[in-house]
């Protein structure tokens, strides 16, 4: 990632309404932005993005 899209992605973060409880489009959008990445992602039970990448090896 370049230093604009970092920043892209930073305002759209803090554009998205996420106060404590309420963190779902965030976790979405955080989700989404690491697939497009080549991430392997996943939301668990209590909204925390997880992002692999690469084999077990």
């Amino acid at each position: 990632m370049d230093r604009a899209s970092e920043a892209e992605l930073l305002h759209a973060m803090v554009r998205i309404p996420s106060v404590s409880g309420s963190e779902c489009a965030l976790a979405g959008l955080l989700a989404s932005r690491m697939s497009a990445l080549g991430f392997r992602t996943s939301i668990d039970g209590v909204g925390n993005v997880r992002g692999e990448v690469g084999g077990p090896d």
